[in-house]
């Protein structure tokens, strides 16, 4: 019998791994070698514990109850509860969308979540949701689980709800430990007790401690967007990183909304390191003097920029304005000419359905070449990594010649290697996420 132990750093309880290694391959008796890998999987069982429980993962199915099954495990060995540091809660998304049942009942079959919630004192991290790209149904929990849930929410220092629908607003309300917060694909519940859900909850003082914000395909029945309700809890400032999808949808982003990421990085300008924001990544967005969301003049911390926006989609009628990347110099113009030094900045744009004949009409020299010039002195000779990028969903055409063109038009970048292209099918579209 052969046996090779893997070293784990750290995890050297009495003996080291090797010399267990040497022991049991040179017992000739099998017996006796039994035993002693039987006396080394108990010295490294809680080690091993330790790891294997560092992150729980409850998938919920119609036929399962996971949450029952760990409890099981908890009641023989009550000691793994301190080791869970993260936890998610999974909803079934086999097509129905629906946590423990075919159709969602009045009183559904929750026993146990409560009790695992209480019992994993140690929990920083916590998602709630499904996975991408199907959306999960957020349950209607008994009072006890649901209560236990938002405790949960409080106390955690990440929180993360994606791929979910009917999220209730009070999840949000007081979240008193939270500094990370992670919103994607989710849907708010827009009536609660008969009246508009956004009503029903204050938000002024719900991220007390929040340093890092992602939001991206926020849903709430037409009623004003998850981003305009953040800027009063976030009013302020010391917020470190921002990362805000506006729209991911065959929908411009709403003026207001636009305005509301604006108010958030304002109130936090002085103590951001990271900004990303996406504009639009299937619609172009037509802005008054093409208006930059931030100025970097006034965020003296700032050490990563990510822009990305739609600039051409022939498969609507916006499509007025010549391709010059005028909204990414108008960012690039607000940037001190030295004193300054970024980690990483990546300006990234978008064109779908083009032809290269369309493409060619539309490119501007004397936007590019401004572009260029801005990038070349003001960006590149303060910045570690700098990329700009393009996205060319299938293009009806041959997409290699588009990239040519844009190449061409954009000499001095070429040269420097700091153009990057993404060609993507335009079938793809529907289903993306795609951002910076």
């Amino acid at each position: 019998m052969e046996v090779k132990i893997q070293d784990r750093s750290g995890l050297q309880p009495y003996l080291p791994p090797e010399l267990h290694e040497l022991i049991i391959n040179e017992l000739e008796d099998e017996e006796d070698t039994l035993k002693h890998c039987a006396l080394t999987c108990r010295l490294y069982m809680h080690p091993a514990q330790r790891l294997l429980f560092k992150v729980v993962v409850l998938q919920f199915r119609p036929e399962s109850n996971p949450a029952r099954k760990l409890l099981a495990i908890l009641a023989q060995s009550p000691h793994i509860a301190n080791f869970v540091r993260c936890l998610s809660l999974r909803g079934n998304t086999t097509g129905h969308g629906h946590w423990f049942t075919e159709v969602q009942t009045p009183v559904p079959d929750d026993n146990g979540i409560a009790e695992v919630l209480c019992a994993l004192v140690n929990v920083t991290r916590l998602h709630i949701g499904g996975a991408q790209p199907l959306r999960t149904i957020f349950p209607p929990l008994s009072p006890a689980s649901m209560a236990m849930v938002h405790s949960k929410c409080q106390s955690v220092l990440h929180l993360a709800v994606e791929y979910i629908s009917d999220v209730p607003w009070a999840i949000l309300t007081n979240l008193n430990s939270v500094e990370s917060l992670y919103l994607n694909n989710v849907h708010f519940l827009p009536v609660v007790s008969g009246q508009p859900a956004f009503q029903s909850v204050d938000l002024r003082m719900s991220f007390p401690h929040l340093k890092r914000v992602s939001c991206s395909t926020l849903c709430m029945d037409g009623v004003e967007s998850f981003l305009q309700f953040l800027v009063q809890p976030t009013a302020r400032g010391g917020l470190e990183s921002l990362s805000f999808n506006i729209s991911n949808d065959w929908l411009s982003p709403s003026r207001a909304d636009f305005q509301a990421v604006k108010a958030i990085i304002r109130n936090s300008a002085k103590t951001l390191k990271i900004v990303d924001v996406t504009l639009s990544t299937k619609l172009p967005v037509f802005l008054r003097n093409d208006e930059p969301i931030f100025n970097v003049l006034t965020m003296p911390l700032l050490e990563e920029i990510s822009l990305t926006a739609v600039i051409l989609n022939c498969e609507t009628d916006l499509n007025f304005s010549p391709i010059n990347l005028r909204w990414l110099s108008r960012h690039l113009e607000t940037i001190p000419t030295c004193g300054r030094k970024f980690n990483k900045v990546s300006l990234h744009s978008i064109i779908i359905g083009a032809s290269p004949a369309v493409i060619a009409a539309k490119l501007d020299n004397e936007g590019l070449k401004y572009f260029e010039n801005l990038v070349l002195n003001v960006l590149l000779p303060q910045t570690h990594s700098v990329a700009v990028k393009f996205t060319l969903w299938r293009l009806y055409d041959d997409s290699r010649e588009a990239e040519t063109l844009i190449r061409q038009h954009l000499p001095a970048l070429e040269a420097r290697n700091l153009l990057k292209f993404i060609i993507a099918p335009i079938a793809s579209l529907n289903h993306s996420g795609l951002t910076s």
